[in-house]
Parts: structure tokens; sequence; C-alpha cells
């Protein structure tokens, strides 16, 4: 094998410079057969030269492939490279030549015995290194003979000392025999006190012997066990003829199906017929005299059985609810965020300027609705989803947000004749609070809202009574009361449960879906209250919680002009050179807003209603920017960017996904099926034109850097503060932001700590990551991207040297926070 290599080898080796000869010769057939016409019989023209270059290209290739799987000596990879530089200089000038170009022949042939030395050296110095190779296993060989007969040597002594030592293990097992017959003893102390049954008996199944506990399980004397059959003892009347049978298979083929088969569970009796839950395992041996017999262990297991039984029943049940909450997550996540994204994309185009101080009122009041509703669509999911929510402490004044809840319910209230009320009592009214606001406002929102929706010509009243506790302290009593249809006794209790309303038969469409009062549950009790209601039919109903609120300190207000900036550039994006932009969605209404959007932007659009139609589309016209729905018939948005991207005229188009679904998997599959990036369902204008700008400045770059904005070295907050707040309202961004940097400050204190699991740290900071880039701090995000890449690499040290810069770039940012936090609310949103 050895030799063959080498000849291989070498004939590879050799055929190179056979090869580069055979060309050179071509080349010289053809000019000669273009100059002296007697040649041309001889010489095949330009065509043949083309095929022994192709010929001479492929053994270069070869050559190359064959040498890099070696290690080859520097000198040679160099000229190897050298090789590979020339052959493509070849290639490309021979490509170029055309079939009456002579003087390009000539040129091309020129260059061809220019590289004969280089091909010369290489094949000496490959030749001469096979050789040495070939010279290394030679001696190889002989030190592997010269192994084999010491190795030979050495275990013949070893054998002659085995034999030594089975002498002497001889003498030992007289003293192990004795030994053994202490072990028996301690064996039958075993037997006799062991908790399990310990039943042996022979190959016909006739008990010979048992153990006290066999008699107590059994319920019958061990000595009176002795002489009879298994089955009458252990078996089920109904399964005794299958025992029976499998016993005869046994002892005629040596079939086994429990013997040896380890801990098995089955149904057990006792001698008076009682039946019970055993686990058994079977196993045979020999007896004294040879013969063989079967030892079985059984244990009463009824207990165990039945509370395994009630642990399934539980996981059942449980399985059951978690079923129930994907699926309402699926819906709801599908069909409430597509009608609502049309609805959001309808206000967010309609031009304010043309409306009366009236009308301009009301469309600002059906914004701040659609925006409330995508707030309690994504709060629902998430409690549905985890059974609690990730609120982040804020500063706010609780009569602010109960003015803005009762402000936006004012429509519906009068469109029933329904008075609404808010009515402040005690001291420190305006005083600010630190709490978790997002959940009093999604709490108070409920309430109020269910009280408008059920009461018709009458009267709701919020009532938030101040009592200061201490001087950084504040004792907060909320009461919502209505003069509506009121809840009977039996209701009261049951409507606090997901999914449950009051009357859904007698109400219609009016019950709601029965989230409402759950949601003010989950919420009041993350604040630290507990709900409580007191009504009675057609007495009307009040709801009522008291919580604790740490005062705010007061603060200087932030200067907001950098913000201010940030929001205008983000809200006047517009991208300087129209791109021609395909809208895919199979929704009508959602396809037609989504082009007007982009549109307003200033790029041109095209609409595809399926996955199939955008796939032919983009196939026949250079598409800058394709917005994809994802979830379409005929063809999904997922398998049409992999189609897409395969080829074509726009397979390098930026594709951004625009899916309902807000699962993280379901994003990352889209990213990793050719997406650029995924928006979620609604958009808004500023939104999509964020999206559209970053991405395609990220491809004109090449990088992932967003192309409109860099980040200010003393830090990322205002930035991206304006920016959530543009798309957000001011609570919404800061509860955000707030939850970024709780996670991120989380992360890095873990980072200290001595025994630090790198592969979970890595798992950890991963998902600090993503939520601190998406929020919008690019500098804490890179930091962190680092101690990724240090946690999956293991290197401890560069990881614990990253938490300094990391601790000092997260203080800068959670300063900032507490300033803006602190802000009143009318000094961010004055625009």
């Amino acid at each position: 094998m050895r030799a063959s290599d080498s000849d291989n080898a070498g004939w590879l080796v050799s055929q190179l410079d056979v090869d580069h000869k055979a060309l050179a010769l071509a080349l010289d057939r053809t000019l000669m057969a273009s100059v002296y016409p007697e040649y041309s019989r001889e010489a095949d023209g330009l065509d043949a030269a083309r095929i022994r270059f192709d010929i001479f290209y492929s053994r270069v290739n070869i050559l190359l492939a064959t040498l890099n799987r070696e290690e080859i000596p520097s000198s040679l990879a160099d000229r190897l490279l050298v090789l590979d530089d020339v052959r493509s200089q070849l290639a490309t000038e021979l490509d170029a030549i055309a079939d009456d170009d002579m003087n390009a022949v000539l040129r091309f042939a020129e260059s061809v015995h220019l590289a004969a030395p280089l091909v010369r050296e290489i094949t000496t110095m490959s030749l001469q290194f096979h050789v040495a190779q070939s010279d290394r296993v030679r001696e190889m060989e002989q030190s592997l003979l010269r192994r084999f007969w010491v190795q030979s040597i050495v275990l013949l002594v070893l054998m002659l000392g085995s034999a030594v030592l089975a002498l002497r293990l001889w003498r030992e097992l007289e003293d192990r025999t004795v030994k053994m017959h202490r072990a028996l003893d301690t064996v039958s102390r075993v037997f006799d006190v062991s908790l399990s049954a310990i039943v042996i008996a022979d190959m016909a199944g006739r008990i010979q012997l048992a153990n006290p506990a066999a008699a107590k399980i059994f319920g019958v004397p061990a000595d009176q066990m002795v002489g009879l059959p298994l089955e009458q003892v252990i078996t089920p009347f109904d399964l005794r003829e299958v025992h029976r049978q499998k016993m005869e298979l046994h002892r005629q083929d040596g079939h086994r199906t429990m013997i040896g088969a380890g801990p098995l569970r089955m149904d057990a009796m006792r001698m008076d017929g009682t039946p019970f839950h055993a686990e058994v395992s079977v196993v045979t041996d020999s007896d004294l005299e040879g013969k063989p017999i079967l030892i079985g262990f059984i244990r009463d297991i009824s207990d165990f059985v039945a509370a395994e039984e009630k642990l399934l029943e539980a996981r059942d049940e449980a399985q059951r609810h978690a079923s129930a909450k994907t699926m309402f997550l699926a819906t709801m996540s599908h069909e409430m965020r597509t009608p609502l994204h049309g609805l959001m994309a309808s206000l967010d185009l309609l031009d304010g300027t043309a409306l009366g101080p009236e009308d301009r009122a009301l469309l600002q009041t059906a914004r701040d609705c659609s925006d409330r509703a995508l707030q309690q669509v994504n709060d629902v999911l998430e409690i549905t989803r985890l059974g609690e929510s990730t609120l982040g402490e804020v500063a706010f004044r609780p009569k602010d947000l109960a003015g803005d809840i009762l402000r936006e319910l004012t429509p519906m209230a009068g469109a029933k004749g329904t008075k609404l009320d808010l009515v402040l009592k005690g001291a420190g009214a305006d005083r600010l609070c630190l709490g978790l606001a997002n959940a009093f406002s999604r709490a108070l929102y409920n309430l109020a809202g269910n009280a408008v929706k059920f009461t018709d010509k009458g009267g709701v009243a919020i009532t938030l009574t101040f009592n200061p506790v201490a001087d950084s302290a504040l004792r907060l009593r909320v009461e919502v009361s209505d003069t509506g249809i009121g809840i009977a006794p039996e209701d009261q209790d049951r409507i606090f449960a997901e999914f449950e309303t009051v009357n859904a038969l007698a109400r219609g469409r009016d019950s709601g879906t029965g989230l409402g009062l759950p949601i003010v549950r989950l919420a009041v009790a993350r604040m630290g209250g507990t709900l409580s209601l007191r009504s009675a039919p057609g007495e009307g109903s009040v709801f009522s919680f008291e919580l604790t609120l740490p005062i705010a300190p007061d603060l200087p207000d932030l200067q907001r002009e950098q913000a201010e900036n940030v929001t205008s550039r983000v809200r006047h994006l517009k991208q300087e050179t129209p791109l021609d932009v395909l809208v895919v969605d199979d929704n009508t209404v959602n396809v037609t807003l989504m082009s007007k959007m982009v549109q307003r932007i200033g790029h041109r659009t095209d609409q595809a209603t399926d996955g199939l139609q955008a796939v032919a589309m983009a196939s026949a016209k250079p598409y800058d920017i394709i917005l994809m729905d994802v979830s379409m018939p005929v063809m999904d948005g997922h398998e049409a960017t992999g189609i897409i991207r395969s080829g074509g005229l726009s397979s390098k188009a930026v594709i951004i996904g625009v899916t309902a679904f807000s699962d993280e998997e379901r994003l990352a599959e889209l990213t990793a099926a050719g997406m650029d990036s995924v928006l979620t369902k609604p958009v808004n204008t500023a939104e999509l034109a964020k999206a559209m700008a970053q991405q395609w400045g990220n491809r004109l770059s090449g990088t992932q850097a967003d192309a409109e904005y860099e980040a200010d070295s003393s830090g990322d907050f205002a930035q991206a503060f304006g920016q959530l707040q543009d798309m957000l309202d001011r609570q919404s961004a800061l509860r955000f932001l707030g939850q970024a940097l709780t996670e991120a400050d989380r992360t890095t204190q873990g980072l200290t700590e001595a025994d630090i699991d790198m592969d979970a740290a890595a798992d950890l900071i991963h998902s600090t990551v993503g939520s601190t880039a998406v929020v919008g701090f690019s500098q804490l995000s890179r930091l962190m991207a680092q101690a990724e890449d240090a946690a999956r690499t293991g290197n401890k040290a560069t990881l614990k040297a990253l938490y300094l810069p990391l601790k000092e770039k997260l203080d800068q940012e959670l300063a900032a926070m507490a300033l803006a936090t602190h802000q009143p609310a009318n000094a961010a949103d004055s625009d």
C-alpha cells in the first residue's frame, strides 16, 4: 500500500509537468499552423489548446487538493500559491482570446512558457517531498516491528507471571470459602428482615422458601407457603392461565417475559383474594445441587400507585390548561393583531391638520384607544404565557392616569348616557409616586371600562383616597363604583377566573371575553394589593383595592432637546433616493394601508396578495425592499422568502417580515429563513420607516450598524427613549427601557460569581444582548455580545474583565433612566 501510494503521488506530480508541456506543444502547433500552412494537418487549432489548458487546470486543482491534505513544507506551499495565481491569470487570459486573434494566442503561449520553470520547480519539490515521506514511513514500519518483538517478549513474561499468580490464588481460595460461609449467614439475616417479599421457587413453579415479609404481604405463614404453586399465592384468577403458559414456555425453550427484566409492575392478589398493586422482579439462579431456581422480589406499591394516579390527574389537568393557553395565545396574536394593524395604520395615515379641533380630538382619542388596545393585547399575552407580567417601577401620578383613562372612556360613556366622575380625597394627590404604573393603569382601565360597559344612563366614579403613612410613602385606596346591573353573590367568585363573564348568554357580545377581571386581579396582586368587590343585582358594583406607594424624590427636569431631536429624525425618516418596494399581504386592507405608508415615506410600491404571486413578481423585477407577510394562503412568507433568496432578480433584496405572531422562536425561524428583520403587527409609519432605512443602510454598508444613527459616547438612553416614545406612550417607553436595564443589571451581577457556569452564563447573556439591542442600548448590547463570546469560549478571565466596563455603562444608562422617570409627563410629550 505504501509503494502504491508513493507511485500514485509520483505519477500525479509528474503528470503536472506533462500536462503543462502538452499545453505548450498544442499552442506551438496552433501558432505554427497559422504561419506555415503545411503544419495545419498536425495542429488541431485553438480548441485543442483550450482542452489541454482545461486538463492542466484540473491537474493543478487535483495537485493542490492532494498536497493541502498533507503537512507540506512552507516553501512548497508558497510555490503552490504562486502556481494557483498563475493558473488563474492564464485562465482569464485564455477566456479573453478570440478564435482568430493569433497575437493574443502568441502572448498566451509566451505566458505558458514563462510558467514552465515554476511548474518544473513545483514538480521537483513535490517529488522530493514524497520521497522523504516514503522514507519516514519506512522508518516507522521498522520501528513498529521492533515494538512488536519487544511487546511479544513482555507478553510472554506476563503469561509466566500469571501462572504464578494462579497458583497463589488457588491457595487463597480456601480462605475465601470460609469467608463465603460467613457471608451466607449475613444474607440469611437480610433475607429474614427484608421489607420486600422474597420467594424462591423451582422451575415447576412451586415455592421452596419465603421470608417473613412475604408472609405479611400475602397473609399466610411462610412455612405454609412452601410447596404451594406461585400462581395460587400471588397471581389473580384471570391471569393464572397466562402465568402457566409462560412458565411452560420457559421450561421448554428458555423463553423469558419477566425473568431478568428488572422491576415490573403487575396486578397481584393475596391468599384471601384481595387484589393489590405489586412491583415484581424475578431472576434465575441455581441451588446447592446445581438445579435452576427462580427468585422473586415482591413489593406492595398500592399506596405509591394511588399517589401516582393523583399526580397524573394533576399533570393532565395542567396540560389541558397549558393547551388552552397556547391556543389562546395563537388566536389572540394573529386574529387580533391583524385587524388592529389595519386600524392603527389607518389612523396613522390620517392627516389631522385637515380636521377641525373637535375632529382632531376624536382622532387623538381613537389613536389613544388603539394604542391602549395594543397594550392590552400584549399584556394579556404576557400574562397568559408567564402567569405574571414583568413590569418595572416608574414614577407616576395616579390622578393623572385616572384622568387619562376617563378621557379615553368619555366617547363610549357619552353614547350610553353615562356620567363619569373622578373624586380625589385626602392629601398628596399631586405627589409623584413610585410603582408599577402600567399595572395600575391596566387595572384601573379594565375596572372603569367594565363599569361603563355594564352601566346605561347612570354614573361611573373613580375615587382615589390618599393617606400619607410616612414622609416617604402614601397609602392609596382606589374605588371604581357604578350604578349598573350589579353582580349576583353566586357569580362574584366565578367572574375572577379566566374566560368567565357575568351572563354571556344574556349580554351577548357586550359580555366580552371574560379576561378583564382576571387581568385586574393579576395586576393588583403584582402591586401588592388585593381586589375586593361589593355588589348586588340592580344596585351597581364597587371594586376596590389598596396600595402603599413610595413617594418619588423631586428631581430637576431632564433636558429633552436631544430626545426630541432623535424623535423628530425618526418621525421624518425618509430615503433620499426612492426605492422599489414590494408589499405582500393576503389581507386587502393591510396591503393597501402598508402601501400607502411606504408611499408616504417616499418610495414606489407594488402589491402581492400571497407568497406565490410575490415569488413571481420578485423574479421578474429587481426590488430593493420586500415587506413580507408571514401567514398567507397558497404559499406562506417563510417559504416565499426561501425561494426568493435562492435566485432571481430580487435575491439580494432587503426582506422585512411582517407578522402578528410575537413569540421569540417564530421570529428566530423567520430570520434564519432569510429575512433581514421582522416587524410585529401592528406597525406604524415611523416604525416602518426606521426599519426600512436601517436595513437598507445595512445592505449598503455591509454591516449591521445603524446607518442613520451612531450611539453617542455619553450613552444611548436619550436616543433610545426618543425612538420608543415616538412609537409608544411615555410610560410604555420607560417600562421597556427599565425592563432591559433591570435584566442587564441582573446579568452583570452574575458575572462576579466565583463558581459561574459558562454555558448557563452564555445563555443568560444571550437574552440580554437581544433585549438591550431591541430597545436601543447599542453600546451596552455590544459589550454584552463580547461577554457572550467569552462565555461561549470558556474564557473566564475575559468575562470577569468585562464586568467593570459593563457596570460603568449600565450605571450611566440607569442614571439617565432615573432622571427621565421623575420628569413630569407633559415635559416630554408636548409635541
